[in-house]
């Protein structure tokens, strides 16, 4: 207790003074809500007689300054005292924190265990008037059933419509949880895990570049084609075997297996072959699970960091770092696959011994084994001597150039009526702006050099292909650069006096320089091919054509 300095004071209030410490400290100690406020209502008239004495002494005074100076009263009711109490301290709560979100981080999400039952119980208390207390206890049971693809069809599982004779779903792909698809994240997975081919770029059949990348939206995915759950519980009241999927021979079964389809023949590849069969030309597929550390934000708070990042120009705020949930995708390597074929990806589950289809989609491989040679289709022979570099000759002026090169830098409205004719912009610029009739489709990856007949000047390069250069899903702004000139005296650097537009499925690109004309004898173009890694679009390879201009 801090002693009062001034001695008349002390003398007016010293036993209040002494009692006022005395219950103050039994209150921060106190941990009955009634004798809390018991203190709590006598250090209201403690304070009270206090600031009586005080005043009463303060007129009997002869000091013309004689008064009392409040600089401040703070103050809690019983309920926000009380709280405070028994609420952890800073320390813990900042543990607590740490500890979540590290689990959140590292720990994949787990599900429940199949086939498994179920009992919780828990207790409620209710607290009325801070001094009546009465608990309730509540128990709840269930069971669980087998994983995606099995479960609709377990037992006494009521879900879905109709069955038939032998209990099976009628017509399952209708209903949201007995497939795959829900869970599939489609704008990132390639080729497109839908089976629309419409726009999308085939699959390089080549071993190192032939994989179906498959994400997903919920973190808790991988959980679902565990083909072994360990046992549960430690003594014998409480003991439950392992479940683990075994084939007929008592071996375990990958639970995730992707199988080929080639839709002509009809025919579904058995796993594992049998050993007497040869594989050489057999399309075979290898699964593996990779950690994937841009898991989707559910939309609610999506909308609420959308909200935030809004209002951080205006308002300062910093709303920290995002909590990433530990995910894994699904990367699937071929074997054996052949160009320019459609193939069926039949995604299979096994479980408790049996093996379920639970998503399929079809796929085209390109007529390239790599992206390499993609981009060097245009050498049309092995000796390099002969290739697929063209001259387009155009009858256009000066002002048609400019506006060309304007359209192709700005990409902003003009309000030209051949805005509206021509939505996409390379389309605008070489049959709005330049009156180019269409090309005849390519058979290779093929350079057109634009040159204006009138004054014999490259104003362009028209690079086309087959097939896209990159997958027409991903974002622009990742596509920008992936298709650019190096400059001559650095050949690792960028030549920032060539712009690019690409077309919308990226397998056209338009190349001019900020002259207007390009004056270079050759040019040395890169090519960069990216996909989706888990975090973002890395580049997977880089070639470089060399083409001779003028």
């Amino acid at each position: 207790m801090t002693p009062i300095r001034d001695q008349k004071i002390a003398a007016a209030i010293g036993s209040e003074f002494t009692e006022y410490n005395s219950v103050l400290a039994k209150l921060k100690t106190c941990k009955n809500p009634v004798q809390c406020k018991e203190y709590y209502l006598r250090l209201k008239v403690l304070a009270k007689d206090i600031m009586a004495s005080i005043k009463k002494l303060c007129n009997t005074s002869n000091s013309k300054q004689c008064g009392t100076l409040l600089h401040e009263l703070c103050w809690l009711s019983v309920e926000d005292w009380t709280y405070n109490l028994n609420i952890p301290s800073q320390d813990a709560i900042q543990q607590d924190h740490e500890a979540t979100v590290e689990a959140i981080n590292k720990a994949g999400a787990p599900i429940w265990r199949p086939n498994t039952k179920y009992h919780v119980a828990f207790t409620v208390k209710d607290i009325v008037d801070d001094s009546h207390e009465h608990e309730y206890k509540y128990h709840y049971g269930f069971k669980t059933a087998g994983t995606i693809g099995h479960y609709h069809n377990a037992p006494n599982v009521n879900y879905g419509g109709e069955r038939d004779a032998d209990g099976k779903l009628l017509n399952p792909d209708q209903y949201a949880l007995t497939s795959l698809e829900q869970y599939i994240d489609y704008r990132r997975s390639y080729p497109n895990a839908n089976g629309n081919l419409l726009r999308s770029k085939p699959l390089f059949y080549g071993h190192e570049h032939a994989k179906l990348q498959i994400f997903y939206i919920k973190p808790y995915v991988p959980h679902m084609f565990k083909n072994k759950w360990a046992t549960y519980g430690g003594s014998s009241d409480t003991f439950l075997p392992a479940i683990e999927t075994k084939d007929n021979e008592n071996n375990s079964l990958e639970a995730f297996k992707v199988f080929i389809q080639d839709p002509v023949s009809n025919v579904i590849l058995e796993h594992p072959m049998p050993p007497e069969v040869d594989v050489t030309n057999i399309p075979q597929t290898t699964e593996e699970w990779t950690e994937d550390s841009e898991i989707p934000m559910p939309p609610v708070l999506q909308y609420v960091k959308n909200f935030v990042e809004a209002q951080g120009g205006t308002c300062g705020f910093d709303g920290g770092e995002i909590i990433k949930p530990a995910s894994q995708y699904t990367k699937v390597t071929f074997q054996n696959l052949k160009p320019r074929k459609m193939y069926t990806a039949i995604i299979t589950n096994a479980f408790d011994g049996e093996r379920k289809q639970i998503h399929d989609y079809v796929f085209q491989t390109s007529r390239y084994a790599s992206f390499e040679e993609q981009v060097n289709s245009y050498k049309l022979d092995e000796e390099n001597t002969t290739k697929a570099v063209y001259t387009l000759d155009l009858d256009v002026s000066n002002d048609t150039i400019n506006k060309a090169y304007s359209t192709l830098v700005t990409t902003e409205a003009t309000n030209d009526i051949q805005e509206t004719e021509f939505l996409d912009y390379l389309d605008r610029i070489l049959e709005g702006i330049f009156k180019m009739t269409p090309l005849d489709p390519p058979a290779t990856t093929e350079f057109n050099i634009i040159r204006n007949s009138n004054a014999n000047d490259a104003i362009g390069i028209l690079v086309r292909s087959p097939e896209p250069f990159n997958d027409p899903k991903i974002p622009l702004e990742e596509i920008k650069n992936t298709i650019a000139v190096l400059s001559n005296d650095d050949p690792t650097t960028v030549d920032g006096d060539y712009s690019v537009i690409y077309a919308k499925d990226y397998s056209q690109a338009l190349i001019m320089h900020s002259n207007k004309k390009i004056a270079a004898t050759s040019l040395n173009i890169r090519f960069q091919y990216k996909l989706w890694n888990g975090d973002s679009y890395a580049i997977n390879d880089t070639v470089i054509s060399n083409i001779q201009i003028n």
